[in-house]
């Protein structure tokens, strides 16, 4: 588990996108604005958020410029592919695109108000998820292997792992590319990319193999809360039942190394041994960090429990066990954890989610029933004041006969331990075990919510104000991932914006992703979609 190798590798695949989002109709004021109308309208056009939806059905991501409650426009959908989904952007808002059934990540440059694919990049097999490191500038491409037995045969088949493929946005990877090249051992194998890394386009670092797919990541790096937490990449592998530590900092002799792996499994749950190879049933999918604690938290599945690790010690410190477990999103202020799950074995007729909100710095904890409801992604307000979580499609015939799996459920959480149904929203119908959800925002100031609707081939605009749906644009196919785009000039808070969504092949998952994001609190804003169940990612 501890083998690993380098392949740097030059351009191959397809474009991506990303965005964070502005929600306000009127124009914008940009540099050089003439005082013609068509000039205004245009550079008006330019600065609009976009948001982007990756649809599997057709091979694309829709583009959609968001103008305010209303009046939102599809303004494109550009062909990236077989199977897109997962969507992350960098600094240099450049949009990087999984292109999971093709093994590449498309580019994807904003251009005039709207988005153009600029490049193809190898990945490994199947990249499903992917996440942007805490710095901004890295792109981790999480490749999940082969269905059946996770292994990413064009890197890792000799190590029988898979693998992350660890992408450097535009010219800020001269520096970081020979650092990996110099430090590189004997048991690397390197190619590299010729001058690549001084042009303007993104470039492949490194593909490390890791544990076997399917994967999610969390970063920790210091805060002031936690000021010695090491910059590290953790990275679950659901069917060795381990989190893979990769070293994340740049100036590191280790950069971009194994540093360890961490066994899941759990004595109180199952029968363990002291080889960490040994396949155990914890099945990992969900990690999240917390600036507050300065800990990884990784939401098993298998076990319904979330373990709590030292990030500088690679080891588990503690246990927390609600029952259920299946991903974690922290609050912005990293004391809040909130995980789901879902019931569908004690009724014949109904599903029954699960949602629990854990106090990180005292351990107390809530749990809440949903009766009806399969929650999947979960999102919360940057100011912390509100929770949304999305329904899916779960369970058998007869309980999705009962399911409501066209709402999404707004949460006051003013008191987190006590949280508070404002609203049951009704957007259009999940046509799978996950769905997405992507915020727009400006610093604390939540605008706007949107919801894909895998069924009906729509994205519901949800008003954050109100948590009325004022708008539902067709996009047709198969939404799934989503994400939204801000043009540097209309987020000053935060230059790339930040996002990115589970999704994937025949079953998707979402947000960040909740999202990977430049800071901490960040981290939330984009959470997850999915058209399936567990089963058809290689785990849950």
């Amino acid at each position: 588990m501890h083998h690993f190798h380098f392949r740097l590798t030059g351009l191959i695949a397809i474009c991506l996108l990303l965005s964070a989002c502005n929600d306000q109709a009127e124009p914008t004021a940009v540099a050089q604005q003439t005082d013609t109308p068509a000039a205004q309208s245009t550079a008006a056009a330019i600065n609009k958020p976009l948001v982007l939806v990756s649809d599997r059905a057709n091979g694309s991501v829709h583009v959609i410029r968001h103008n305010g409650d209303t009046g939102n426009e599809l303004i494109d959908s550009l062909a990236v592919g077989a199977g897109p989904g997962d969507m992350s952007t960098t600094q240099h808002n450049q949009v990087f695109v999984n292109v999971t059934d093709s093994n590449l990540v498309a580019v994807l440059d904003p251009a005039d108000g709207s988005m153009k694919l600029t490049q193809n990049l190898a990945a490994g097999t199947r990249p499903v998820h992917s996440f942007l490191d805490p710095d901004g500038l890295r792109v981790w491409a999480l490749n999940d292997g082969d269905r059946s037995n996770g292994v990413d045969s064009l890197n890792c088949a000799a190590e029988n792992s898979a693998s992350v493929t660890v992408i450097q946005n535009h010219s800020d990877g001269a520096a970081h590319h020979e650092l990996a090249h110099d430090q590189e051992h004997a048991h690397h194998h390197a190619v590299t990319n010729g001058d690549n890394e001084q042009s303007e386009h993104a470039a492949v670092l490194a593909t490390i193999c890791i544990g076997r797919g399917h994967h999610k990541a969390a970063f920790s790096h210091p805060s002031d809360e936690a000021p010695a937490a090491p910059h590290r990449a953790f990275i679950s592998n659901i069917k060795d039942g381990t989190v893979s530590v990769i070293d994340s900092e740049p100036a590191s002799a280790g950069y971009l190394t194994v540093v360890a792996t961490v066994d899941l499994c759990d004595a109180n749950k199952e029968t363990c041994d002291t080889d960490v190879t040994t396949p155990n049933g914890a099945t990992p999918h969900g990690l999240s960090y917390s600036t507050h604690t300065g800990k990884i938290y990784s939401a098993n599945v298998g076990y319904g429990t979330v373990a709590v690790i030292d990030p500088a010690s690679a080891t588990i410190e503690s246990v927390i066990d609600l029952g259920f477990a299946n991903k974690v999103q922290i609050s912005h202020e990293g004391r809040y954890l909130v995980t789901k799950g879902a019931d569908t074995q004690s009724s014949l007729n109904h599903v029954v989610g699960k949602l629990g909100v854990v106090d990180l710095m005292n351990g107390t904890s809530v749990t809440l029933d949903l009766l009806d409801v399969s929650p999947d992604s979960l999102v919360f307000t940057p100011d912390g004041s509100k929770l949304y979580v999305a329904s899916a499609l779960n369970g058998s015939a007869a309980q999705q006969a009962n399911l409501k799996s066209n709402v999404v459920l707004a949460y006051d959480l003013s008191t987190p331990l006590s949280p508070t149904l404002v609203r049951e929203i009704t957007v259009g119908h999940a046509n799978g075990g996950h769905r997405a959800l992507a915020l727009h925002a400006h610093g604390l100031s939540a605008k706007h919510l949107f919801v894909p609707n895998g069924a009906d081939g729509t994205v519901s605009v949800i008003k954050i104000a109100d948590d009325s749906v004022p708008e539902t644009l067709t996009v047709g196919g198969t939404p799934g991932a989503l994400m939204v785009y801000m043009p540097p000039a209309e987020d000053s808070d935060d230059p790339a914006g930040s996002g990115h969504d589970d999704t994937n092949t025949d079953s998707s998952l979402p947000p960040p992703s909740v999202t990977s994001g430049l800071r901490a609190a960040r981290l939330s804003l984009v959470s997850r979609p999915g058209r399936a169940a567990w089963a058809g990612l290689g785990g849950p």
